[in-house]
């Protein structure tokens, strides 16, 4: 009775770490999802479920369970509310484009019509003029006319201008606020890298022009244990300072991206002869110790590397097959490290 107790124990304690092992890891997926749907407003949350996972062990007792479970609806109600608020803003600015647009053609196709009605008249004039016996007459009624004729064509003519220069000024307004909207789209809130669905597209291009390159990715040593000690603003602050360093010792034609968490994966213009060049140079200036904001006037600092790993595209496998391997190397390295 008592080993049947306890083998029912052992089950229950076995599938409580079966299921907060799963809870954690559905965190950092939706965290992970939401960020590659719409990374202009996923990256805060994916942050804020990440930051509830690493808090989730073994030993989380049922309070700060619960507690997790409401933090967690909570940041999706907000993600959501804020997801409707993006998109209610976009379909403003697609509307108002349109309405300039619209407004624009109708004040052309007024203006056409207005001077279309004064030619009719001239048309008409010049009927009558022809009707006319006396050449004198004649001639000044045409002089008149032909007089009249070119004011309304030079007032058209600066109408047209006022309204194209109008409506230039109008699509270089929406021009410029759609990059911008573009450019955030394709950015790391974080980091200000490429985010993961930039890095792809860029991936995808590549192998549609049929261009050579290289795939680094990296995943940083430690950075939960960092998280964990620091805190999530130092954590994020250390991510932003590799990032730039990161961005400054690859080519500048080579494209550097915050995959996801701790992860970067960069495109590079180069063969894999090449690879040992990145690698070193990486080592040398891009690891080392970075100072953490906010740890008082000592500024303590920590030691951060990464495990790497390089594919080469062989002109022939997929974007994803590519990234697989690349992924297989970076885990080789840090098992190799490991050990």
């Amino acid at each position: 009775m008592i080993s049947l107790k306890k083998h029912i124990d052992s089950y229950d304690k076995e599938l409580q770490v079966i299921v907060l092992d799963c809870y954690r890891e559905t965190l950092v997926a939706m965290g992970a999802g939401a960020a590659r749907a719409l990374p202009v407003l996923g990256s805060d949350f994916s942050r804020s479920l990440n930051a509830l996972a690493s808090q989730i062990s073994r030993d989380t007792p049922p309070a700060v369970i619960t507690e997790t479970k409401k933090r967690v609806i909570s940041d999706l109600d907000r993600w959501g509310e804020k997801g409707v608020r993006y998109f209610a803003e976009k379909t403003r600015e697609v509307k108002e484009i349109m309405t300039a647009v619209a407004s624009a053609l109708e004040a052309v196709g007024a203006r056409d019509q207005r001077f279309g009605s004064r030619l009719n008249e001239f048309t008409a004039r010049l009927e009558e003029i022809a009707h006319l016996e006396d050449v004198s007459a004649a001639r000044e009624a045409l002089v008149r006319s032909a007089g009249e004729l070119t004011s309304q064509i030079a007032t058209m003519a600066e109408e047209g201008r006022s309204a194209t220069a109008r409506l230039r000024a109008d699509l270089d307004g929406y021009r410029m606020r759609l990059e911008e909207a573009e450019r955030q789209g394709a950015s790391d809130m974080l980091t200000g890298l490429a985010n993961r669905a930039a890095c792809e597209l860029a991936l995808a291009e590549h192998v549609s022009r049929k261009e050579h390159f290289c795939v680094l990715f990296l995943d940083l040593n430690g950075f939960k244990g960092i998280n964990d000690r620091h805190g999530h603003q130092a954590g994020d602050h250390l991510l932003r300072e590799f990032s730039k360093e990161l961005r400054a010792h690859i080519g500048p034609a080579d494209v550097a991206s915050r995959w996801g968490g701790d992860e970067f994966v960069c495109i590079l213009k180069c063969s894999i002869g090449q690879i040992a060049a990145y690698r070193d140079r990486i080592s040398s200036w891009v690891f080392g110790e970075y100072k953490l904001d906010n740890t008082g006037p000592s500024h303590q600092k920590v030691l951060v590397s990464a495990a790497m790993g390089f594919a080469e595209w062989d002109r022939s496998e997929t974007v994803e097959a590519l990234i697989a391997r690349a992924d297989a190397a970076m885990y080789k390295d840090k098992k190799t490290a490991v050990a």
